[in-house]
């Protein structure tokens, strides 16, 4: 996850480190999810909890099948 993608506007002054495509290429690498945020103005902040929610959800659903295949 990226946070603080507010520091690339700017322009010149833009303090960014790291820029978006190599983020995303390095989580695809990896095999993750890539999400780019700002908590000081709120910009996408629910995507990540809310992909992660997700995630645990179906992970849940699917013990819960293999644990009633077992009975």
């Amino acid at each position: 996850m990226a946070n603080k993608v507010d520091l690339r506007e700017g322009g010149i002054n833009a303090r960014a480190v790291v820029d978006s495509q190599e983020g995303l290429n390095l989580a695809q690498q990896l095999g993750l999810e890539y999400f780019e945020t700002s908590a000081m103005t709120g910009r996408d902040v629910d995507g990540p909890f809310n992909y992660m929610a997700s995630q645990f959800h179906m992970n849940y659903e699917s013990t819960v099948r293999r644990a009633n295949a077992l009975n």
